[in-house]
């Protein structure tokens, strides 16, 4: 007869609600054998904070899907410590090559989205789907829960908007992260969650291209001193794989010379799954009898929070002997017990995926991973999600769980129930009423990326399976700066005069180029359906500018223009862009007086057609994508509209 159980079954959960999200969720039992009763009668059980009496966990954070990540791989290897790999798309051959050998040692993989966007350009939806589609992509593929995530860029705020890290926030734990490293440590104050809802680690790095020793030495040091003040034991080291080979064999010496025995050497994962259960650790009952002591414990299984790292706990007394649900137990050498998760209890070691992208609302699909298993997710137009789940197999599918992960369309951003079991043979199906919508903005336009991710056993394995649906949005409501802008440059700056923008400025001026070169003529800003409409992207995918302009690219005696012609229906609006990466500004004629800093600036416009010209410094980022755009309610989602300029070839 099992010694542990199941406790109270999921309910529906706020998208962020921590202690609802996370909470202890079956039992288990300690018997404990002391030298004399009043021992037993004393005795007292508590969580270690970390493994082996460490003072700190040290992960480590490598970005991007690159096959030099094979060399940071050996070098954590040599130096017997371990390494989390956040990968973006990854194709076959780098998951069979690369992914899974990286497991096969140790190592663990985390997500930085499908294609390495910035997240705060994008539509909320968009973000979304890079968000958790790249988790459920990684997890199917590997067979391993991925609960690490880093934010392409670092980037969580936005000049325009400042919700955006609330919405980024959202939309990471909504995809079922565990656990963000990044620029700062509190990632709950960051994105304004409740407390526990997203762990993170004080990170640093010692040169991605030549590893400093010193570096490592004063990063260290300082990450030790910034736990005393808030209480994070944990610190990650990263984050490009960009080392020469002299450069691997230098970070290996590092990592050698310095490794300390009271730091706990972990993964990402293995960070966040023991934390998760040191937080959730809960002493339910205790009976003491003669020597003997019972403790009811409540643990959090590792189904969702994705290792089965054993939790570690300390007894007080001197126990003569422990059982765990009946199974004798050992101390360490430090006479701590490790407590490792039952069978039942631990992460799915199957998971696959059944997608449904068009919506099909009479769509089954076949799991190509469990035999007989197929199923279908869809959205009817009465606002309820669909779930249906045959059982074609022999087996029973038994405690299954069901989490609906929803797009930040909606403000719950996650809903679960429990599922009865099935039985081979048989099918189920559910409806589930879609919740209230949010007040992000722009959270209509795009498509609508839904999935139900399904915990359940099979022949008493830990399993899981994804079921998507793709529900197409709608374009940007009107013509946007996305959509309408067009660019010329990189130009030399002694060629653009206060003369001649002034002239070009000009409302009822046709746009001439500026020579026979690709980067002398205007061009339409290269346009993405998945930006947000104030996002302009002064360049082009045509690969003859490209090779015109790469020459050329952040030099800093060029620049680019950018145009964009709009209505007005009053003589005032605001100009919102990002102005310290601007030299200059001109409206219908005039130089605007613009400042070093800052997101908006008053101006004085005409009743009808205005003509604004940007003159772009060349940052990195500005030539990829800028936000730019004007509003007569002083709110850069609300613009006026505009049009596309007309230019003269």
């Amino acid at each position: 007869m099992s010694f542990y159980k199941r406790l109270t079954a999921f309910v529906s959960t706020a998208a962020l609600a921590a202690s609802e999200l996370f909470c202890a969720n079956y039992t288990q039992t300690l018997e404990v054998q002391f030298p004399d009763a009043q021992s037993a009668a004393d005795a007292t059980i508590s969580a270690n904070r970390l493994p082996d009496n460490a003072i700190t966990a040290f992960s480590s954070r490598w970005d991007d899907t690159n096959t030099a990540h094979a060399k940071t791989a050996k070098a954590f290897k040599n130096a017997g410590l371990k390494a989390t790999f956040l990968l973006t798309r990854a194709d076959e051959k780098y998951i069979e090559n690369y992914a899974k050998k990286f497991l096969a040692d140790g190592f663990a993989i985390g997500s930085h989205t499908i294609t390495h966007r910035i997240l705060t350009t994008i539509l909320p939806n968009d973000a979304f789907y890079e968000i958790l589609g790249q988790r459920i992509k990684l997890e199917t593929a590997l067979d391993t829960p991925v609960v690490a995530f880093v934010l392409p860029g670092y980037f969580a705020d936005h000049p325009f908007y400042p919700d955006a890290p609330k919405l980024i926030g959202e939309l990471i734990v909504r995809a079922g992260y565990q656990i963000q490293t990044g620029l700062w440590a509190d990632n709950d104050k960051k994105y304004g969650l409740p407390k526990g809802s997203l762990l993170g680690s004080h990170m640093f790095n010692i040169n991605d291209r030549d590893p400093s020793e010193k570096a490592f030495k004063g990063n260290t040091s300082y990450a030790l001193y910034r736990q005393k003040t808030d209480g994070l034991p944990h610190m990650t080291l990263g984050v490009h794989s960009w080392q020469s080979d002299a450069g691997f064999s230098e970070l290996e010496r590092i990592l050698k010379t310095n490794k300390r025995p009271d730091f706990w050497y972990c993964t990402q994962n293995e960070y966040a799954a023991y934390t998760r259960q040191f937080e959730n650790f809960k002493l339910l009952e205790k009976n003491a009898d003669g020597k003997s002591a019972t403790f009811k414990i409540g643990r959090i299984s590792a189904t969702e929070i994705g290792d089965n790292i054993a939790l570690e706990v300390k007894i007080s007394g001197k126990p003569v002997k422990v059982k765990l649900d009946g199974a004798e137990i050992s101390p360490d050498k430090n006479g701590n017990f490790a407590l490792p998760q039952p069978s039942e209890y631990r992460a799915p070691q199957k998971i696959d995926t059944i997608e449904n992208p068009h919506n099909d609302a009479k769509f089954v699909g076949q799991s190509a991973k469990f035999a007989g298993l197929a199923g279908g997710l869809s959205q009817s137009p009465d606002g309820k999600l669909h779930l249906l789940l045959k059982n074609g197999g022999g087996a029973k599918i038994a405690n299954c769980t069901a989490t609906f992960r929803l797009p930040p369309l909606y403000a719950e951003g996650v809903k679960t129930l429990p599922i009865a079991d099935i039985d081979g043979g048989k099918k189920i199906k559910r409806a589930v009423k879609l919740p209230a919508k949010s007040a992000f903005s722009e959270c209509e336009s795009g498509d609508f990326f839904f999935a139900v991710q399904l915990d359940f056993l099979l022949d008493g394995r830990p399993s899981r399976l994804y079921l998507t649906t793709t529900v197409e949005g709608k374009d940007a409501p009107t013509p946007c700066p996305r959509d309408t802008a067009v660019f010329v440059g990189p130009l030399e700056k002694q060629n653009l005069s206060d003369g001649v923008l002034q002239k070009l400025s000009a409302p009822a001026a046709t746009l001439a180029d500026f020579g026979q070169s690709p980067v002398q003529q205007w061009t339409p800003c290269r346009r993405d359906k998945n930006s947000r409409e104030f996002q302009i992207a002064p360049n082009s995918d045509n690969p003859i500018w490209r090779n015109s302009a790469n020459p050329l690219a952040y030099k800093n005696e060029y620049a680019r223009l950018a145009t964009l012609d709009f209505s007005c229906e009053g003589e005032s609006a605001t100009l919102f862009a990002d102005f310290k990466n601007i030299n200059a500004a001109y409206l219908n004629g005039a130089k605007l007086d613009t400042p070093q800093k800052g997101t908006s600036l008053k101006i004085a416009t005409t009743r009808g057609k205005n003509r604004l010209i940007i003159e772009y410094k060349q940052d990195f980022w500005t030539t990829v994508i800028t936000p730019l755009t004007v509003s007569e309610q002083d709110d850069p989602f609300k613009s006026v509209k505009f049009s596309r300029p007309a230019t003269q070839k």
